[in-house]
C-alpha cells in the first residue's frame, strides 16, 4: 500500500442489512481526497436464533466475489448488536485486564450471566472520565476477524455504531448539553450530553412512527434518568432512505446533523451511508 494511495473497504453490518463502501483516497496538500468506487446496500432476513448470523454469511459471500483486495478494511456494527453501559472509572485498576474484568462485572450485574460471553470495550475521552463501555457477542467479533483472515483481507478495526458517530460528530456538541439520538431501521440510540460528553446512553425498539413520538421518548427517557437540566436540545442523526424531517415542537429544538462529508465524497452523500462515507 502506499503512503499517499489507499483502496479501503468500508462496511456497516446490521441485524436485517449489510452496506459496504469502496473508496480510492489520494493524499494532497489539502488532505485526503476521496472517489467513490462502489457503494451497496443489501438487505436480507433476521435469523431469529442468532441475529447476527445472516448478517455475517451475507458479509463473507459479498467479500468472496471481490476481485481486487482492498488495501485495508473497517467495520462498524449497528446499535442493534451492541449494549452500552456508563461505568465510573476506578482509580485502584491499573491494567485493561483489570477494568475490563470490572466493567464485565458491571455488565453483569445488569444484564446478568451473559455478560461473560460479551466482547467488551472501554471508551474514555480524559483521565478520570467515566468509561464508555460497549459490549457484543464475543464469537460475532471472532468470526468477523476469521472471515477477513480466510480471505487475506486486512481489517483495520471493528467500532461501535455510538463512538464512530460521536467522534464524527464532536464539532457539533462541543461544549454542548443535550440529547444526541440515533436511529436505524427499528432502533433509536438515545444519549444524554454532559458539556458534550456522554454521561447516558439506551437503546431501544422502536417502530415506524419513531419520528412522531420522538418527543414523547426523550421526555420519557429524561425522567427515567433521573435528568433535570432544563435543557431541551435534540441532535438527531438518521440512517434512512427516506426523508427525515425534523418534526416541530415548540418545547424542544431539534437538529438533524451530518458528520463533516470528506473532500471529493460531497456530490455522492446519501444518508444512509454516512457512517461509511464519513471519517
Amino acid at each position: 500500500m502506499s503512503l499517499l494511495l489507499r483502496d479501503e473497504l468500508r462496511v456497516v453490518l446490521s441485524r436485517d442489512q449489510l452496506q459496504l463502501v469502496r473508496l480510492s483516497s489520494k493524499l494532497t496538500l489539502k488532505g485526503w481526497v476521496y472517489s467513490l468506487s462502489e457503494k451497496k446496500n443489501i438487505f436480507f432476513e433476521v435469523d431469529a436464533e442468532e441475529p447476527w448470523r445472516n448478517a455475517i454469511n451475507k458479509l463473507e459471500s459479498e467479500l468472496a466475489v471481490i476481485e481486487k483486495k482492498p488495501d485495508l478494511s473497517s467495520i462498524v456494527l449497528a446499535n442493534q448488536f451492541l449494549r452500552y453501559a456508563i461505568v465510573d472509572g476506578d482509580k485502584a485498576l491499573k491494567s485493561e485486564a483489570e477494568q475490563i474484568a470490572y466493567v464485565t462485572h458491571r455488565l453483569g450485574l445488569m444484564y446478568g450471566e451473559s455478560a461473560n460471553t460479551w466482547d467488551v470495550r472501554l471508551d474514555q475521552e480524559y483521565a478520570g472520565a467515566p468509561y464508555i463501555a460497549s459490549a457484543v457477542d464475543r464469537e460475532l467479533i471472532v468470526e468477523l476477524r476469521e472471515i477477513f483472515k480466510r480471505l487475506n483481507m486486512k481489517l483495520q478495526s471493528i467500532q461501535p455504531c455510538l463512538m464512530k458517530a460521536y467522534n464524527l460528530c464532536q464539532s457539533v456538541f462541543k461544549d454542548k448539553s443535550a440529547w444526541f439520538v440515533m436511529f436505524e431501521h427499528g432502533n433509536l440510540c438515545l444519549a444524554w450530553l454532559n458539556s458534550g460528553h456522554i454521561s447516558t446512553v439506551r437503546t431501544i425498539k422502536v417502530g415506524e412512527d419513531w419520528l412522531e413520538k420522538l418527543t414523547e421518548i426523550i421526555d420519557r427517557e429524561t425522567y427515567l434518568s433521573e435528568l433535570d437540566t432544563g435543557v431541551r436540545e435534540i441532535f438527531l442523526m438518521s440512517f434512512t432512505e427516506k426523508k427525515t424531517d425534523v418534526p416541530k415542537n415548540s418545547d424542544w429544538k431539534i437538529y438533524k446533523i451530518t458528520p463533516e462529508i470528506p473532500l471529493g465524497l460531497f456530490e455522492h452523500y446519501d444518508e444512509r451511508f454516512a457512517l461509511a462515507m464519513c471519517g
